[in-house]
């Protein structure tokens, strides 16, 4: 029988998570996302009769970027231009392919970070977009809604929550 001391061990030791099975979602795509570098696209895992699962997170590789000589908005600019594809995760692809709202955030964080620029996931119930600090102001970047623009009092109270070097940003 495998005891939950046997199951932490393996987790820790290949270092794979041990969840609760109810919250495997709002742990992979959930609040914790606020500050990770990049969002499983999916995740492999065995449930367990205790309640408990064993997940094995998958993630892309985070792409290349090249922001040598370009703006926040050069970068904002070209990737409303691409189209928006529901089903195409992979930031990877999106200059070929296009993207959803992940394939995006991901990029774009990861374009925001090789700037120079504090950034991470706004992650929503269906949906993620990016925070950024820039010139000491908060902002929410959002390329399958075009949108860019100072984060609104609601949303900046929740990103406080998670990240609390932000309150000193106006």
């Amino acid at each position: 029988m495998i005891t939950l001391a046997m199951l932490s061990l393996l987790v820790t030791s290949f270092r794979i998570k041990l969840l609760r099975t109810d919250q495997i979602s709002a742990y992979l795509f959930g609040d914790r996302v606020v500050t990770a570098s990049n969002i499983p696209n999916s995740f492999d895992g065995i449930s367990f009769w205790n309640g408990y699962s064993i997940v094995i997170p998958q993630y892309y590789r985070l792409p290349n970027v090249n922001v040598k000589g370009k703006t926040v908005a050069d970068i904002f600019l070209s990737l409303t231009e691409l189209p928006y594809v529901k089903d195409q995760l992979n930031p990877n692809l999106i200059f070929s392919k296009g993207g959803n709202c992940q394939a995006f955030s991901i990029y774009l964080r990861t374009a925001l970070e090789a700037m120079g620029i504090r950034s991470g996931f706004f992650p929503f119930p269906d949906h993620v977009a990016v925070w950024a600090v820039i010139d000491n102001v908060l902002y929410r970047i959002d390329i399958t809604t075009r949108e860019f623009s100072r984060v609104s009092y609601r949303d900046r109270a929740y990103l406080l929550s998670h990240v609390e070097e932000l309150r000193y940003t106006e």
